[in-house]
């Protein structure tokens, strides 16, 4: 599963994070992909405004402690 997802419509563009399962926390590969994301984003003159967003029923609970205990 990719842990961030893109789009780009009508000058909007949205990314979201995409660990439902583990209410979105931020792992190493979430943390790195929301940054490559919003760097592309940045980089596309099409895009005026970027919405980010959560994907299942949390936007985010924080860092994934998991990871780094």
């Amino acid at each position: 599963m990719t842990a961030i997802l893109t789009s780009i419509s009508d000058g909007i563009g949205t990314v979201a994070l995409n660990r439902p399962d583990a209410m979105n926390t931020f792992n190493t590969e979430l943390a790195s992909g929301l940054s490559d994301a919003l760097l592309a984003m940045e980089a596309d003159t099409s895009v005026r405004v970027v919405v980010v967003t959560g994907t299942g029923k949390n936007f985010s609970t924080g860092i994934d402690l998991k990871e780094y205990l």
